[in-house]
C-alpha cells in the first residue's frame, strides 16, 4: 500500500512537471521576434510592407495574427496597394516533421470571406490545397485605382 502512494506520488509531480513545461513553452515562445523575422524576409524577399496588430502563439503548434497588411510602395506614378487580412492562422503537423515533411494548415479571414487550406513541403516538391469561400472582390481597395 505505501508502495502503491509513492509511484502515484512520482507519476503526480511527472504528468505536473510535463504540463507546467508545455505550458510555458507554448506562453514563454517568442512570437514577436518570429513576427520581426518575418516581417523582415517579406521585406527583403518581396520589396512588401507587413504589418500586424498581433501576434500570439496557438497551442501546441501555431500562431495566429490578427489586422495583417501587406503594403507596397508605389513609385513616381503608381499609387500604392495596400492588402488587409483581418486574422491569419497557420499551424504544422507535428507528426509530418518526424517523418521529414513539413505540413502546414493554415486559415485566413479576409475580405468577407475565409480562405482555408493546406500547404506542404517536402524534399523534391511542395504542394498546396486550398478553398476560398464568401470571398468579395469589390473589397479590394485597389480596384478603384485600376479601373477608375
Amino acid at each position: 500500500m505505501i508502495m502503491r502512494g509513492k509511484i502515484f506520488k512520482i507519476l503526480g509531480y511527472s504528468f505536473f512537471f510535463l504540463l507546467c513545461l508545455v505550458f510555458f513553452f507554448v506562453k514563454g515562445f517568442p512570437a514577436q521576434v518570429v513576427g520581426e523575422q518575418l516581417t523582415r524576409e517579406i521585406g527583403q524577399r518581396t520589396g512588401l510592407k507587413l504589418t500586424y496588430q498581433s501576434l500570439d502563439t496557438l497551442f501546441p503548434n501555431g500562431v495566429e495574427a490578427q489586422g495583417v497588411r501587406l503594403l507596397k510602395e508605389g513609385k513616381e506614378n503608381e499609387a500604392p496597394l495596400s492588402f488587409r487580412l483581418d486574422q491569419v492562422s497557420a499551424r504544422i503537423s507535428l507528426f509530418s516533421l518526424l517523418t521529414g515533411k513539413k505540413n502546414l494548415s493554415f486559415s485566413s479571414e479576409l475580405l468577407n470571406g475565409k480562405l482555408s487550406g493546406r500547404l506542404g513541403l517536402e524534399p523534391s516538391q511542395w504542394w498546396l490545397d486550398a478553398q476560398l469561400a464568401g470571398i468579395r472582390l469589390g473589397k479590394l481597395n485597389f480596384w478603384t485605382d485600376l479601373i477608375g
